[in-house]
């Protein structure tokens, strides 16, 4: 008899252990992104951009410490050929139905894509250190691209003129207009209706700072100035 209910003890066993196991198995956090903002119209590459997203855990059981990380695609989906960028978001440990916010810099890497359209690619547990009931929805795009254009060391702010021949190196003046003739294009000269060549300030007078009309902090080159000098005697000479 007693060997009759061991059996039936232990058959009961097995039974709630096959019944259980499935539970137990969905237990498991569920990372994912679910919310994503918009990257900018256009950039070039090597400049930054912030981005927000929400990283939240959809599963039944607690998720330890992640990393967001974020991406460029040229179609609007997660894959391999993706291009990483620079900035990530850390996520502390998440409860279920918890979530964490974060506005993430991101650098785009000079020399990694062509010049073109992207979508932004969002991939909460980029780096898989979290056990998830389910692997393949980390990822989510954003619904509108960005532009990206390459940058050129010989035309640093691409504006098709030649380092050599730029007149504004590092503004962009495809028209290299220079009203004072100065050789320094109106898009970067402080004074544009001034001649102010090389490293000179914008020329005024002493009335003109006097009376106040020059701003605070400008950089000027006073002209019809009169000076008088006093030599090692006393005497003053009028120049």
């Amino acid at each position: 008899m007693r060997r009759g209910l061991l059996i039936c003890a232990l058959a009961l066993i097995a039974a709630c252990a096959c019944f259980a196991s499935p539970a137990s198995a969905a237990k498991k956090p569920n990372l994912k992104v679910t919310l994503f903002g918009s990257p900018p119209v256009s950039i070039e590459e090597g400049e930054s951009f912030s981005i927000p997203d929400t990283t939240s855990n959809r599963g039944r059981k607690r998720a330890k410490a992640s990393t967001t990380r974020f991406y460029l695609s040229a179609d609007d989906q997660a894959g391999g050929d993706d291009v990483l960028m620079d900035g990530e978001h850390a996520v502390p440990k998440l409860r279920p139905k918890k979530s964490h916010d974060a506005t993430t810099n991101v650098t785009i890497p000079i020399g990694a894509v062509t010049p073109g359209d992207y979508f932004a690619v969002a991939c909460a547990d980029d780096l898989s250190v979290v056990t998830e009931k389910r692997e393949g929805d980390n990822c989510r795009v954003s619904a509108t691209t960005v532009d990206v254009a390459s940058v050129n060391p010989e035309d640093a702010d691409g504006d098709g003129v030649p380092n050599s021949q730029d007149n504004c190196v590092d503004v962009a003046n495809p028209e290299q207009t220079d009203t004072d003739g100065d050789s320094k294009g109106d898009a970067c000269d402080i004074c544009p209706n001034d001649a102010n060549p090389g490293n000179q300030g914008c020329p005024t007078t002493v009335f003109a700072i006097n009376q106040g009309s020059v701003p605070a902090e400008s950089e000027v080159r006073p002209t019809n100035v009169l000076v008088q000098a006093v030599d090692t005697e006393g005497t003053q000479h009028r120049r």
